[in-house]
Parts: C-alpha cells; structure tokens; sequence
C-alpha cells in the first residue's frame, strides 16, 4: 500500500459538506463535537476559523499516516505542508459523489500505521457509509426494490 498527502481541495470539499449537508452530516457534526470540533455552533464571523480548524485536524491526520508509512518527516517531501480551507461549491446535487470520492481519497491516504483506529479517522470512515447509504436510498432502484414486505 502506498500513501500520499491529498491536496487542500480533497479536505475542502469534505468539510465544505459537513457544513452545509445537515441531513447526511447530522449524525458525523455530533460525533465531532465530541472531539471539540463545533462546525455548526460557531459564533457569526466564527465558522471559517472553526472550518479551518477542523480541515487542519483532516490534514495533521493525514501527514500522521505517510510519516508513519515511509518515517518522520516524509509528508514534507509530497507538497509544502501548508493546509488552507477554502470552500468548495455546494448545491446538494452531483457534489454529493465528488464529496464521497474526496472522502473515500482522503482515507485510503489515513490508513496507515495505527491512524485508523484513531476516533477522527472512525467518525469520517461513518460518514463515507452514511453518504453512500443516503446516495443509494436516493436511487429509483433501490425505492422500487422489494424486500419492505
């Protein structure tokens, strides 16, 4: 296996989502709470810094796993290690696949070393099965499928 730090966009379009999807990232804002991160309750004026934060933690976890797979220090060497938030474009449609791609990215590069069993690692690993679970319940096949009997 191999592992690479993504880039500032992959992170962005994951927390971009967990801002403005309430539905699908109910459950996973709860459970970040519970870590410190507060993306829904920041104060007016508030919210870009407590994103900011949160993407950083995506980022810092990220960097966390290339060094444990090639050793200290190694991150460094796949891009200036300089995370920024900035928000992606959200309008609930198509952006809702490229969100779960991002995410699913985003934690194949994490799953190094002893990162998966960490609790921020946990919670978006659940919200890649929430988003694909929402996705297919969203399909006409899945609704017209038997088996609610």
């Amino acid at each position: 296996m191999s592992s690479f730090v993504v880039e500032d966009k992959t992170i962005n379009r994951v927390v971009s989502f967990l801002y403005h999807d309430r539905d699908r990232g109910e459950y996973c804002r709860c459970q970040l709470g519970v870590l410190g991160f507060h993306l829904q309750d920041a104060k007016e004026g508030e919210i870009e810094v407590e994103l900011q934060r949160f993407g950083q933690a995506m980022f810092d976890l990220n960097c966390e796993a290339v060094n444990q797979r090639y050793g200290p220090g190694e991150a460094a060497k796949f891009r200036p290690l300089d995370y920024s938030f900035k928000w992606e474009s959200w309008g609930g449609g198509q952006e809702i696949f490229s969100t779960l791609k991002a995410l699913r990215c985003w934690l194949y590069q994490c799953s190094e070393g002893n990162v998966p069993q960490t609790e921020l690692f946990k919670i978006m690993d659940g919200l890649a099965d929430a988003i694909a679970y929402g996705i297919v319940c969203d399909l006409p096949d899945y609704e017209n499928a038997e088996g609610w009997n």
